[in-house]
């Protein structure tokens, strides 16, 4: 199955900078983050697609929601949600009190030559 590139983590969430100068106390990391799989009918008809996504996590680092930016594809979107409703994150904290982060994710799909 054609799995989609993605681009570095983008944290729109971070409207208050921590002492250290950066939205968090240490950097945000991903423990758990499985790829959005194209679908087997849009590999068929070698779809491309692209669809940006904003994950909100609690203070516990689960997905909490996961909401469409932007899409080429209904079934691409299907994909990104279903894949990052199962990221997980190191929880983090900012001034060391539990925040509940959001970022942005790009997904980019094509399939293999």
């Amino acid at each position: 199955a054609a799995q989609a590139e993605h681009a570095g983590l983008e944290v729109v969430a971070a409207s208050r900078y921590g002492a250290s100068g950066h939205p968090f106390d240490k950097p945000l990391r991903l423990l758990r983050a499985p790829q959005p799989v194209m679908p087997a009918a849009d590999i068929a008809l070698s779809v491309r697609g692209q669809v940006t996504a904003s994950v909100r996590f609690n203070e516990i680092g689960e997905a909490e929601s996961v909401s469409i930016v932007g899409s080429t594809s209904e079934s691409l979107a299907r994909a990104v949600v279903a894949a990052l409703s199962q990221w997980r994150i190191e929880p983090v904290t900012r001034d060391q009190k539990p925040v509940k982060p959001i970022i942005r994710q790009t997904f980019n799909f094509k399939t293999a030559p």
